[in-house]
């Protein structure tokens, strides 16, 4: 994992519902799955952001 850009770490044996989460995220068109590998990777859209800063 590059640790030069902004990130989050989040472990799904600590979460267990982590994963639906991601998944609904992915079907409202916030995040997108970019894993290159075997350790997943998600990209946050600005749209999911801008979501948050005004809740």
């Amino acid at each position: 994992m590059n640790k030069s850009e902004p990130s989050f770490e989040y472990h799904t044996d600590i979460h267990p519902e982590l994963n639906a989460a991601i998944l609904y995220m992915q079907d409202l068109g916030y995040i997108e799955d970019i894993t290159p590998k075997n350790c997943p990777k998600y990209q946050f859209y600005e749209q999911f952001y801008d979501l948050l800063k005004n809740a």
